[in-house]
């Protein structure tokens, strides 16, 4: 109607040009846009699995990490032992304030327990998302089934090798999660099957942006967890939660997501190398210096 002068073929080709299919679903977590996030903060999303001491051959609680930065294609995984306080995951909560969560279910040994669903609750934003998963190989699955899910995939296929020796194309940090950190290479899987139903993995994965995560580096960084980085209201205030008074709302001048992600970073790991301070200071003077003008 809208075209009466039209021949029906002429009509059908204008109307294969704007034929339209889903390519994104947009979430919380997967936002890469400042003009939907609303500044420069990064925006994480996460999966993890925990695995309870059991006396026997676990001593200590452990977790299992995947981190993942759309903005960046940044993907972190990690594997940590815990205390009975959770020390190491309210300081991961804290640093990294993920958007969206994915967990197993009640139903599974790997579900999160009651001092992490208090965690949770006490150092997460109020707008994080957080989703239960049944354990299986189409929802969360473990470190065996995320190792076929790859190959199967081929996210990192190379034509001179076949699917079954494909794992010796995968980036180092997968190659050494699937050997070492089962718990965390089960969490990657899980973001990887989510990732594919928002229609991102296929942007993401290849390009091999992959690092461990290590909550905590006592050698050249000094160590501030959770409860000391509210309590001394780094990131946010502790009365509302906010950026007034914090540390970071008084030394950030970054112009940049990139630059506001690693002022973050240092924020949360303040050096303790003196050549690594001294390099940094460096750095400093030279653009304030010689190349101010190129800065």
């Amino acid at each position: 109607a809208a075209y009466p002068d039209c021949r029906k073929d002429e009509l059908a080709a204008l109307l294969s040009v704007s034929d339209r299919q889903l390519t994104r679903i947009f979430t919380p977590g997967t936002l890469v846009e400042e003009s939907m996030i609303g500044g420069p903060e990064a925006v994480y999303m996460m999966a993890f699995v925990e695995a309870k001491a059991d006396g026997a051959g676990r001593k200590s609680d452990a977790y299992g990490v995947c981190i993942v930065d759309c903005g960046t294609g940044e993907i972190q995984l990690g594997e940590f032992a815990d205390d009975r306080h959770r020390t190491n995951f309210e300081t991961l909560l804290v640093q990294k304030h993920p958007r969206e969560i994915l967990v197993l279910g009640d139903e599974s040994p790997l579900a999160p327990s009651a001092q992490s669903w208090t965690l949770m609750k006490a150092a997460l934003m109020s707008n994080c998302i957080v989703m239960r998963r049944k354990p299986g190989a189409d929802s969360f699955p473990d470190a065996e089934q995320t190792a076929r899910l790859l190959r199967e995939k081929r996210y990192f296929a190379s034509d001179r090798l076949v699917p079954e020796d494909e794992a010796k194309d995968w980036p180092p940090v997968l190659r050494d999660a699937r050997a070492r950190l089962p718990l965390a290479f089960g969490a990657f899987g899980a973001a990887v099957l989510y990732l594919c139903d928002l229609k991102l993995d296929r942007a993401l994965l290849p390009v091999r942006n992959f690092r461990v995560y290590e909550h905590s580096n006592s050698a050249v960084s000094m160590v501030l967890d959770g409860q000391t980085l509210r309590n001394l209201d780094v990131l946010s205030n502790s009365v509302s939660g906010g950026l007034e008074g914090t540390l970071m709302l008084a030394v950030d001048h970054t112009r940049t997501a990139f630059g506001k992600r690693l002022l973050t970073q240092w924020v949360c790991s303040p050096l303790v190398d003196v050549a690594q301070i001294e390099a940094r200071l460096g750095a400093v003077d030279a653009l304030n210096g010689p190349m101010q003008e190129l800065a």
